[in-house]
């Protein structure tokens, strides 16, 4: 008897396993580098010849793709008189509701084909670092033909699959008819971050804390940049949904561009997202998607960004903050149920910096929804826009504050952006340049 009943345990799991895979919309990639000896560079990761992200020793990566089809995953740790070093590939036929296993030995990739508990073992070997959780992008898939109706936060069950809408995307007025100016800047760089969902990367949260259009509002910041600003492609470096290590390791790669230029570089860098105090020390902080309200000391300290950001000498250095830090945010905050609301400190600016922050003290930060961005991002864009760049950063900074000030007035919820300056560029920054 018990070997029959075993015997119906096993289909029974085997059939629950294969409705599973039928209705989950998407499937997991795991990508680890087990490279133990030697050197270990890191490598660009590009999948279907996308650059997606960066791949270094010990890395491992779970990525939730919403694609189906052929994804190529090709990688390369740099490039020599125009040949890519260490370049391999491997091609999944990805399909919804499987496990997909790539590992990254010496300068290969490999697929982890012997069986999925192989996969497993060595993915969650404890010697390997700490697990990167990464979406794919629904709006720009890896596969072109990709269900447009897929949504990047599945937390439904199986019956309400069928009733889910896409959030419509509109666009707004300033992220069409874009200026371009001839200006080009060889030495400026930019390091722009747009955290969004929070929800897909942390359990137990909800739709409703996650940070509306904060996507939008980078990839569009990213258009004014090179477009108006003058600032080369190759030059910025454009983060979404951005976990705690691919935060420092784009503020890393900001900082050391401006020691390689010996004292002219121009570092521009941009986050719209969560920010959150500390309660006890009220030290602000940048909330990276993996990271809890709960833990907010592991997030990104605004005092150690600007430390970083004026580690080496710098022409100017301009940082545009989309987010409060006091505790209330866009949709609900991380820690909105907890009903805390604390005066952030303020942070001591040096070097040639200017900082232009979406809210003061206690206020939170709110979204312009018929615009489709944050009201800061969406007004300094507009300026941008109307000026083709022909403006000073202290014209920007007050048309910014001004009508943010009284746009947010009119829906009967105040919003003052901003402007702090170092002491050093307190001569000089009035009259900056923005191309």
């Amino acid at each position: 008897m018990r070997k029959y009943l075993f015997v119906l345990a096993i289909a029974w799991l085997a059939i629950t396993n294969e409705a599973r895979s039928q209705t989950q919309d998407y499937s997991w990639i795991y990508l680890y580098y087990t490279n133990s000896f030697g050197a270990r560079p890191t490598f660009t990761i590009l999948f279907n010849d996308k650059a997606t992200l960066q791949l270094e020793k010990k890395a491992r990566i779970k990525y939730k793709v919403y694609s189906t089809g052929d994804i190529k995953i090709s990688c390369f740790y740099g490039i020599e008189k125009g040949v890519k070093l260490g370049e391999s590939s491997v091609t999944l036929a990805v399909q919804h509701g499987k496990n997909y296993y790539v590992k990254l030995y010496n300068t290969y990739l490999k697929l982890v084909d012997v069986d999925e508990a192989t996969g497993e073992k060595e993915f969650n070997d404890s010697k390997l670092a700490m697990v990167q959780n990464y979406v794919e992008d629904t709006q720009d898939p890896f596969v072109q033909n990709a269900a447009p109706n897929t949504l990047a936060n599945s937390n439904t069950s199986a019956n309400n699959i069928a009733s889910q809408t896409v959030k419509e995307t509109v666009k707004s007025d300033v992220d069409i008819d874009i200026p371009v100016n001839k200006t080009v800047k060889p030495n400026t760089y930019a390091l722009i971050i747009g955290n969004e969902d929070y929800s897909s990367f942390q359990t137990g949260l909800s739709n409703e804390v996650n940070v509306d259009f904060a996507i939008n509002d980078a990839r569009v910041f990213k258009e004014y940049c090179i477009n108006v600003m003058g600032i080369p492609e190759k030059q910025i470096k454009l983060l979404t949904n951005a976990t705690a290590g691919q935060m420092s390791q784009g503020i890393a790669w900001l900082s050391n561009l401006a020691k390689i230029d010996d004292g002219k570089a121009e570092l521009v860098f941009y986050y719209s997202g969560h920010g959150l105090p500390d309660e006890q020390t009220k030290e602000s902080y940048m909330m990276p998607v993996d990271i809890s309200g709960s833990n907010v000391t592991l997030g990104i300290k605004l005092s150690d960004l600007y430390a970083k950001l004026n580690e080496y000498p710098a022409k100017r250095v301009s940082v545009f903050l989309d987010a409060c830090f006091s505790g209330g945010a866009r949709n609900q905050g991380l820690i909105a149920m907890k009903g805390v609301r604390v005066r952030p400190k303020e942070n001591m600016i040096g070097g040639n910096m200017v900082v232009l922050s979406s809210s003061t003290g206690e206020e939170s930060s709110g979204v312009f929804r018929e615009k489709q961005h944050g009201y800061m991002t969406y007004f300094l864009l507009k300026k941008l826009q109307e000026t083709k760049g022909t403006i000073t950063y202290k014209e920007l900074a007050d048309f910014v504050i001004n009508s943010v000030r009284k746009e947010t007035a009119l829906n009967s919820k105040l919003q003052t952006p901003q402007c702090s300056f170092s002491p050093s560029a307190g001569s000089t920054w009035a009259n900056w340049s923005i191309k």
